[in-house]
């Protein structure tokens, strides 16, 4: 089977899977960052009244056509009103209502004067400026009216989405379910956090990466856990979990020693591999294949290779997945600010930090190192057949 090219894989993946139809409904407030699963309609028109949109007095502007500071018009004040309250009186002519911002506009007043163009009269008002009708004065409807549809299907849910829907008083919103995803870390050298590290052993990172890094996406994790180097167990849990999710990712096992089990896995579930083995450094060794309609993406256990063939490869079928809840990497040009005294042979991916158009490398960016992932926000994408990169060098970058 041929080594494909990194966007060759991604293609492959997103071919085989499906974007999600599960729906559910969710409350408002839990719904940020998912996909609206139908069209919102209005109700009711927004505002659902005529209001103030300052604090002043409603009246006639025919009343009020020679007010000027010299010249003040005076006018009685029949009643006040603050915002959430309604009055039941009418303005006539020669009248006033005090009113606040927000609060209805009375029937007979066409505008409103803002409280510093008078003297702020409580039983009568001097006026000090002229007004058109309908001058400070907010249309019921204005905003949106019933019936009209005010996000389609298939809207990613962000905070001014949220407010939209609160506006006509929507409690809960119909939203696609999103992607289940599924956690396996194989490796007998591996333990878990707060167990006992014993001499050979190490502990296990890239389950928690790829949790946290789920998480921070918002996507379900369903199943996360540490498997012993048995291809025949590891087929059984697959089994299982395939079930209950839409994509399972494992790491480690995938190269060609003794104890790379996932390639004996997939034989043991009777399944083709989509791929094996893709044109980039770290993460070359990764292998996929679809069991029972579920897609299995097998990463390298070396942790930045974890790292970049998750942004690389999961990030986009995450984002079919999920009809465009999770998004993908962007793409840009960066001045590197430090040598990177290596030839690459072939195409290269390596940590870095981007910071207005500059992009600096850490002091330790070997493919096993951890803690400098911490210090980073985007990628070298080095092509292959690249010579070594000088400080002031134009690169491609791939922010995440």
């Amino acid at each position: 089977m041929s080594i494909l090219e990194v966007e060759e894989a991604v293609q492959k993946l997103k071919d085989a899977v499906v974007e999600q139809e599960e729906t559910t409904e969710v409350l408002l407030l839990d719904a940020l960052g998912l996909i609206v699963a139908e069209d919102v309609i209005a109700v009711s028109d927004q505002p659902p009244f005529a209001r103030s949109p300052l604090d002043g007095y409603a009246l006639r502007a025919a009343d009020i056509q020679t007010a000027d500071k010299k010249h003040p018009v005076m006018l009685t004040v029949i009643d006040k009103i603050m915002a959430g309250q309604a009055s039941k009186k009418q303005v006539g002519e020669k009248e006033a209502i005090r009113l606040m911002t927000g609060a209805p506009i009375p029937v007979g007043a066409d505008c409103v004067i803002r409280q510093e163009d008078t003297d702020l009269g409580k039983d009568t008002v001097a006026v000090f400026q002229s007004l058109q009708p309908f001058e400070n004065y907010c249309f019921q409807g204005e905003d949106y009216q019933a019936g009209s549809c005010l996000l389609q299907k298939g809207t990613r849910i962000r905070a001014a989405e949220i407010a939209v829907m609160a506006s006509c008083g929507k409690e809960k919103v119909k939203v696609y379910s999103g992607p289940k995803v599924s956690l396996f870390s194989t490796g007998d050298e591996i333990v878990m956090p707060g167990e006992d590290l014993s001499e050979g052993k190490i502990y296990d990172t890239n389950l928690f990466y790829l949790h946290a890094r789920l998480r921070e996406m918002g996507v379900s994790v369903e199943n996360a856990e540490k498997c012993v180097d048995d291809a025949v167990q590891v087929a059984e849990k697959i089994k299982q979990i395939a079930k209950t999710s839409s994509l399972i990712l494992t790491t480690g096992g995938v190269s060609v020693g003794e104890k790379d089990i996932m390639h004996e896995v997939r034989k043991i579930l009777h399944v083709e591999p989509l791929f094996w083995r893709v044109k980039i450094k770290p993460g070359s060794p990764t292998l996929a294949f679809v069991y029972e309609e579920t897609l299995v993406i097998c990463l390298t256990g070396n942790p930045f290779g974890v790292v970049a063939n998750f942004e690389l490869l999961v990030r986009p079928v995450l984002e079919k997945l999920s009809r465009g809840a999770v998004t993908a990497c962007k793409r840009g040009i960066g001045i590197l600010q430090n040598d990177f005294l290596k030839a690459s042979h072939s195409r290269r991916i390596v940590r870095a930090r981007y910071e207005d158009r500059k992009v600096f490398l850490p002091e330790g960016h070997a493919s096993g190192m951890i803690r400098s992932m911490s210090e980073t926000n985007c990628f070298l994408d080095i092509a292959a057949g690249t010579d070594e990169l000088k400080k002031g060098d134009g690169v491609q970058i791939i922010i995440f």
